[in-house]
């Protein structure tokens, strides 16, 4: 009897002991597995978080650059003349060159750009004067209403007479693109 006992004590234990192995093989392990898969996909997704957190600040800089976009574009294409004002335009020119004693020697308007919204209208002006005048009538060019733009400024001295400068200017006038503003039904940006 004493042997059976030890018999079915061994057969217990080695049937507890092959459980236990079998949980530890094909369910602990495994579970263990799991586990750390789904660690790491939290961690994964925690840093994640934490990046689009700092995207957040970001996204906000970025829509605020956008929004100053689009309030200078709308400034901007309200500004804009039509293409019949720039004989006005190139008229208050000379007239700012004269205002400030400045001799227009030559206005030149250059064929016009036809760009997606607006066209671009080059001007070579070249003028004489000294050179205090000179910078008066840039200052009066860069401060006119109209949307006039000082691309480039060639200042030379003058050979004969020390006091006075040959300028020469690259302009650019903008005005509203018509063909743009029928095909769309608008007469600006907007």
């Amino acid at each position: 009897m004493i042997v059976r006992h030890r018999r079915r004590g061994l057969v217990i234990t080695t049937l507890l002991a092959g459980a236990s192995l079998a949980y530890v093989f094909f369910v602990f392990l495994p579970g263990q597995l799991v586990v750390a898969d789904l660690r790491k996909q939290f961690r994964e997704q925690q840093m994640f978080i934490v990046q689009s957190e700092r995207l957040k600040s970001v996204i906000r800089e970025t829509r605020e650059r956008v929004e100053r976009a689009e309030v200078y574009c709308n400034d901007w294409s309200e500004q804009i003349g039509s293409a019949r004002e720039i004989p006005e335009v190139l008229g208050r020119i000379t007239t700012a060159a004269l205002e400030n004693d400045v001799e227009v020697v030559r206005l030149t308007p250059q064929p016009s750009v036809e760009m997606a919204v607006f066209r671009r209208v080059p001007v070579t002006l070249d003028t004489r004067a000294e050179f205090s005048q000179v910078f008066a009538f840039l200052q009066q060019l860069e401060s006119m209403g109209e949307l006039v733009w000082v691309e480039d400024v060639h200042i030379q001295a003058d050979r004969n007479d020390p006091t006075v400068v040959s300028c020469q200017l690259n302009l650019v006038v903008f005005a509203d693109n018509h063909d743009f503003s029928k095909r769309n039904g608008q007469a600006s940006l907007r």
